[in-house]
């Protein structure tokens, strides 16, 4: 696998409940996941209700046509991966049956046998395959086909492992069950853990609903034109900056984290990573590291930047670690009154390239034990105190530009120059999440398997 996700733990309640699915329209409707490539064993459960055989591809890879699980007909599942298509072709009178729901499994063991069934029941004959199968999408697959699904999906699950030996768990006649104790390694319920953020169904990955992971999607910028601008900048004496970051471009001389596009905003005016280390630029003379860590290509960081106007003293942490304390000299710029107006970039330049989440403001100066407490162990938790908040990705909604309202005050930023594909399902110590493309608030259904 070239990713890894967290394991469930046991944490559902009892009473497990399947209220609402997915339906999709067959033209255009597609729910967005963490790019994964299986090697080896694997299994992929979920429920349908197809509308329609005509180009009925339930999931695979958008990229190409290489990877996908498409229903052919009644009694044909073709399932595409390693550079060839198999058809799983029942003839026992296990067929699919159009607007009824069904559950579907496909299993791959550590000697590449691959099985298919249907409510418990194989489907087909088994084959014997390698190769990988690269997932990305349900709904959907391969953009320029236009492959898409016409029907309802619900309680789509994945392991690493050749769960055949537990379809009698996993398969019930009465409908979705609670998988939770067979810990899947990604598990979307998709109506039940949806949240509607218009123009987009965001669909946490089971897990990190079930551990209470407060932020499950952040903000990417391109490192090219991305910014977001924020209205009525707070203007702040003493202060603390709070954000979490998952740099793409390490070689990026200057990518900045907030700024403002004239030099009024003292200290603020510009913190930025500077070949991947936090600094602060004393206007208009040279950078001050902030930080000994380097932002991270593969990880989130915390990184928290303190201000003591009486002390004149300048701290920068890194998970929870304080790692450089300085006194900022200021030139030509006011040193008591410390703003920005722009995330992503400052003097409309100096572009951030990467992931950034839960970005927060105080007006006071955070001292090292709650710092330690933002950084929360590499998990984020809910803010208090703030004067300014940003969630990014998770309450941000996309009409033209992102809007990304501030949680506590006044500052809601406005982007420019970003898509609706800006918004990813990685968040710190919660990746795999999934949202959804081209779909409308209404195509949450209460028609589910039972």
């Amino acid at each position: 696998m070239s990713r890894n996700y967290h394991s469930i733990l046991n944490v559902l309640s009892p009473s497990f409940t399947n209220t609402y699915s997915l339906a999709f329209d067959g033209v255009d409707d597609e729910v967005a996941v963490s790019e994964v490539i299986y090697s080896s064993d694997f299994t992929f459960s979920f429920w349908v209700k197809p509308a329609s055989f005509t180009n009925a591809f339930v999931f695979g890879d958008i990229n190409s046509n290489g990877s996908f699980l498409r229903l052919y007909s009644s009694t044909i599942i073709e399932f595409k991966f390693g550079g060839s298509k198999y058809r799983f072709t029942e003839s026992a009178g296990n067929d699919l049956v159009l607007d009824s729901w069904q559950h579907l499994m496909f299993t791959r063991d550590n000697s590449n046998n691959v099985k298919g069934f249907r409510n418990g029941v194989a489907f087909g004959s088994s084959t014997v395959k390698s190769g990988n199968f690269e997932f990305n999408k349900i709904g959907a697959v391969y953009n320029p086909g236009n492959w898409n699904f016409n029907g309802n999906i619900d309680e789509f699950a994945v392991w690493t492992t050749d769960q055949s030996s537990n379809i009698g768990s996993i398969y019930s006649a009465s409908g979705a069950v609670d998988l939770s104790s067979l810990n899947p390694v990604a598990w979307y319920r998709m109506g039940d853990n949806g949240s509607y953020k218009s123009p987009q169904w965001l669909i946490p990955e089971n897990s990190n609903v079930a551990n209470s992971r407060i932020s499950n999607y952040s903000l990417q910028l391109d490192g090219v034109d991305d910014e977001i601008q924020i209205s009525n900048p707070t203007i702040f004496t003493d202060f603390t900056l709070s954000f979490w970051y998952y740099q793409i471009n390490i070689a990026g001389s200057y990518e900045t984290v907030v700024g403002r596009d004239t030099i009024t905003g003292g200290i603020l005016t510009s913190i930025a990573f500077v070949s991947g280390v936090l600094s602060f630029k004393n206007r208009p003379g040279s950078w001050t590291a902030l930080n000994t860590s380097s932002a991270s290509n593969t990880e989130f960081k915390h990184f928290c930047i303190t201000y003591d106007s009486t002390a004149n003293e300048l701290k920068g942490y890194c998970n929870g670690t304080l790692e450089v304390t300085t006194t900022p000299v200021f030139s030509g710029a006011t040193g008591n009154e410390h703003s920005f107006n722009r995330i992503g970039s400052y003097f409309n330049s100096n572009r951030l390239h990467g992931y950034l989440d839960e970005i927060a403001t105080f007006n006071t100066v955070k001292n090292a034990t709650e710092v330690n407490s933002l950084y929360g162990g590499g998990t984020p938790s809910a803010i208090t105190g703030a004067t300014n908040w940003w969630r990014m990705g998770e309450e941000a909604t996309f009409s033209t530009n992102w809007t990304v309202p501030d949680q506590v005050g006044s500052s809601d930023g406005t982007s420019a120059n970003m898509t609706i594909e800006d918004r990813v399902g990685n968040a710190p110590n919660s990746t795999s999440n999934a949202l959804s493309y081209n779909m409308t608030e209404s195509d949450r259904e209460t028609d589910v398997p039972s």
